[in-house]
C-alpha cells in the first residue's frame, strides 16, 4: 500500500545573507592559513619575496570563491532533495490553496516549481517567476496562475522520477 505523503508548509530556509557573510568574515580571518594549506602560496610564489599585487588579488578571489562553494553547499542541503511524491503532495496543497507561498514555510523544491511554471499570459513559463518567490511588500499574484503553475509542475514530476 502507497505512503500518504503530508505537505512539507514548515520548512525554514537557510539564512542566506546571514550565514554567506558570516562564511565570508571566517574564511577572510583566517585566509593566510587556508592560502598556505591549499597550496596557493606555493602555486603563485613570488622570488625573494617581493610583495606581489597580483597574487594578493588571486588571493582574495579565491577566498572569494571558496565561500561561494561553502554557501552552495549549505543550499543543497537546506534544498535536502526529496523525493517526487513528498513534493507533490506540497503541490497539491498549493494548487487547492494557492495562498499557501505566501507562509513562508512552502519547501524550496515545490515553489521553486511553481515558480518556473507560473505564466501571467503566452510568455515562456517562469519569466514572471517572482510573482511567485516574491518580497512580502509584493501584491499577491493570481490566485488561479498560482494554481495552475502547481498543477504543471505536479504533472511533470512523475516522469522526472
Amino acid at each position: 500500500m502507497p505512503t500518504i505523503q503530508k505537505p512539507q508548509l514548515n520548512h525554514v530556509s537557510f539564512p542566506w545573507h546571514q550565514q554567506s557573510d558570516r562564511f565570508q568574515e571566517e574564511l577572510d580571518s583566517q585566509s593566510a592559513e587556508i592560502l598556505e594549506r591549499s597550496g596557493f602560496n606555493r602555486e603563485f610564489a613570488n622570488p625573494g619575496d617581493v610583495p606581489n599585487i597580483n597574487a594578493e588579488t588571486e588571493g582574495t578571489a579565491f577566498i572569494l570563491e571558496l565561500s561561494g562553494i561553502l554557501s552552495q553547499a549549505a543550499a543543497i542541503m537546506d534544498a535536502d532533495y526529496k523525493p517526487a511524491n513528498k513534493v507533490i503532495a506540497t503541490l497539491k496543497a498549493i494548487k487547492k490553496d494557492p495562498s499557501l507561498i505566501l507562509s513562508g514555510g512552502v519547501e524550496s523544491e515545490a515553489l521553486a516549481m511553481v515558480a518556473s511554471n507560473y505564466q501571467r499570459d503566452d510568455e515562456k513559463p517562469g519569466t514572471f517567476r517572482f510573482d511567485v518567490d516574491r518580497s512580502d511588500d509584493e501584491p499577491f499574484p493570481d490566485s488561479q496562475l498560482v494554481s495552475e503553475a502547481a498543477s504543471v509542475a505536479i504533472d511533470k514530476l512523475p516522469a522526472m522520477a
